[in-house]
């Protein structure tokens, strides 16, 4: 009997997590063609991007940034952290700036920190589970000790007393440094393929070059 009501408990939190993500079908309009559909959830890592200006003298990208809150068919919606200004001139100094959010939002949302953001407006999207995109991190300390530990080891295991290397020694520090490098590898490609990290471009004069454009359907 405990058991059936934990997996009807489990699949009642399942479909609630299913039911809040927002799901939206883009379409790339650069290149092959392709449909695909974005799932994003609560509590993503989010950074919306838009063309403000777009002149010889001078490009303006702004950047929104903060959690996913929802979404809808015209819009997507956050929860305002930060807004980071950067202006590009014509003889290629840039400068960037940025601001507490209270400065974007209306009186009224300034305690939820809401903004609603229309799909045309959007020039660059960015999200990521932010709980699994902090895993991955780990794999980076992880493999720069074993890759340290792999250089210092000739050194370690040497026998400066005979003048030769301690081969027996030498073998499992390799091993060792060898499987850290792996496990931080496969730590940083598991957890990045894991935390759903996407970045679409949806403007062709957004900033970043050489990447596909698309559109929202």
């Amino acid at each position: 009997m405990k058991s059936t009501c934990l997996i009807i408990i489990l699949i009642a939190i399942m479909l609630q997590a299913e039911a809040q993500t927002w799901k939206v079908q883009v379409e790339r309009i650069s290149g092959n063609q392709r449909t695909k559909t974005l799932r994003i959830k609560p509590d993503y890592n989010l950074t919306v991007g838009s063309v403000m200006a777009y002149k010889d003298s001078l490009k303006e990208y702004r950047y929104y940034e903060g959690l996913f809150t929802g979404g809808r068919l015209d819009s997507i919606e956050m929860k305002l952290s930060l807004v980071r200004d950067e202006r590009i001139f014509s003889n290629g100094i840039s400068e960037s700036t940025k601001f507490p959010a209270r400065y974007f939002l209306s009186s009224s949302a300034q305690d939820t920190a809401h903004l609603k953001i229309a799909l045309p407006d959007v020039s660059y999207l960015e999200y990521q589970n932010q709980e699994l995109g902090g895993w991955a991190e780990l794999g980076e300390p992880i493999m720069f000790l074993s890759i340290l530990t792999m250089v210092a080891a000739p050194f370690i295991c040497y026998d400066y007393k005979n003048g030769s290397l301690n081969t027996d020694r030498y073998k499992y520090w390799a091993v060792g440094s060898s499987i850290g490098i792996a496990t931080g590898f496969t730590t940083i490609f598991t957890f990045a393929a894991l935390s759903n990290h996407k970045k679409l471009k949806f403007n062709e004069n957004w900033k970043s070059k050489g990447k596909n454009v698309w559109r929202f359907k």
